[in-house]
């Protein structure tokens, strides 16, 4: 696409307004918006017509480990194709991640490979477009078997997040340890299965975003029904002969449910949400997992404007991902296309339309139709 046309939206998510606007042109010149208005007002110039399709801002997930397959097939957990892994999320849209593994070359990998604007964790050098964050475990993941202790004081997590340079996510499970983190005033928190009202009135106040994580839990509930340890790489559930477990069914519906009634409630406070997925864990496929992540906000309550708001505006503005985030003018032309509806835009996430990235389709993206 070159610079002064026109991009025709038939349905319009800005990830800022929770409107639907329907039939809007979006004006772009050398990669950036310079105009949003209705499409009957149309200037001269190359036209672009995805009149058929719901347009939306680039997607972010807060938390992805690229470096490990979740499948157990492929040895989940261990070395995978970070590259791979990548495609992956570009494939659904997700072009900002905030990687949270631990593997130091993975940053001058990602620079070299250029599909995502990446964010490390806990690194002195950061991936193609990002700053470096810290993440800070404070308890286990929810899948551990005892999430809900914390692994440090309150007075050293007050220091390390002190001593951060950028934004600091903190990974909390369990009441005490969802208070410390509010207390130590770090910027988010990750999972916070456990959390209550009156941590969310903190959090609203504080100005704290949560990444409420729930896929993980739906995942632990498809996995607990075959009691096997068997996952597909191209299902959200566990292909799992043997017994079921129903005391891990019993857990992980509790939590899943408690969860989703959180993000209700959070919603109805004004806590700012966001998604971070874990995707890389076991069977928690990556770019995937943002589409499954979303489809429960919207079970929880949330319209899909507010949902994709949490998941593309929210998480990059606070990793500082300038290059993707709200569509409107002044900003870089970045965006990806679902067919049809709105109303079909959830499940149209898993096989998109188009990807644009400065206002020129995505190389790396190849639809199927």
């Amino acid at each position: 696409m070159k610079g002064g046309c026109h991009l025709i939206a038939g349905r319009l998510l800005d990830g800022v307004s929770t409107e639907v606007r329907r039939r809007m042109r979006i004006t772009v010149a050398a990669g950036v918006i310079t105009e949003i208005a209705p499409a009957a007002s149309l200037p001269a110039g190359e036209v672009v017509d995805l009149g058929h399709c719901t347009v939306m801002p680039a997607l972010v997930d807060g938390c992805v480990f690229l470096s490990r397959s979740p499948s157990i097939a492929d040895d989940a957990g261990k070395a995978g194709s970070p590259g791979r892994h990548a495609g992956y999320c570009h494939a659904h849209g997700v072009l900002g991640v905030a990687a949270a593994d631990t593997d130091a070359p993975l940053a001058a990998r990602l620079k070299d490979d250029g599909a995502l604007v990446a964010c490390m964790a806990n690194a002195p050098a950061s991936g193609p477009g990002g700053t470096p964050y810290t993440r800070i475990a404070l308890t286990a993941d929810i899948e551990a078997k005892d999430p809900f202790t914390p692994r440090l004081g309150a007075t050293e997590l007050a220091a390390r997040i002190r001593a951060a340079s950028g934004p600091v996510v903190v990974a909390a499970n369990g009441p005490e340890a969802i208070a410390m983190a509010i207390t130590a005033g770090g910027g988010a928190i990750e999972q916070g299965y456990g959390i209550d009202e009156e941590h969310l009135r903190a959090m609203a106040v504080t100005k704290i975003l949560w990444f409420p994580s729930v896929v993980r839990a739906k995942n632990g509930l498809d996995g607990s029904a075959g009691g096997g340890s068997v996952c597909c790489r191209f299902s959200q559930r566990y292909v799992a002969p043997g017994k079921a477990d129903p005391e891990a069914e019993c857990r992980w519906r509790r939590l899943l449910d408690a969860q989703i009634g959180a993000i209700g409630r959070a919603r109805q406070l004004g806590v700012r949400m966001a998604v971070a997925t874990g995707a890389g864990s076991v069977g928690i496929l990556h770019g995937e997992a943002v589409a499954e992540e979303i489809k429960l906000f919207i079970k929880a309550g949330m319209s899909l404007p507010a949902a994709i708001i949490g998941a593309a505006s929210h998480g990059a503005a606070f990793f500082g991902m300038e290059q993707i985030g709200p569509l409107r003018p002044g900003r870089h032309a970045t965006f990806i296309a679902t067919r049809g509806t709105e109303h079909q835009a959830p499940r149209k996430l898993s096989y998109l339309e188009a990807v644009y990235i400065d206002g020129r389709p995505s190389p790396r993206y190849h639809h199927s139709s």
